[in-house]
């Protein structure tokens, strides 16, 4: 995977995870949605620190 392709993970991923909190909000499973919309904001500011910074971030 090139340095392009794992921002676009993170962001895709974000983005997917961000999908599943709003279903688990309309489903008022309000811990479960706060717990993925936590991990989708991680996960985005992960792309966004990587395609500032132009280096890989190791978590």
């Amino acid at each position: 995977m090139n340095f392009e392709e794992k921002i676009n993970y993170w962001f895709k991923s974000s983005s997917e995870d961000l999908i599943t909190a709003e279903k688990l909000l309309k489903e008022k499973s309000f811990s479960w949605a706060l717990f993925i919309l936590h991990i989708s904001v991680e996960k985005k500011l992960k792309g966004y620190f990587l395609k500032k910074s132009k280096s890989y971030l190791y978590t």
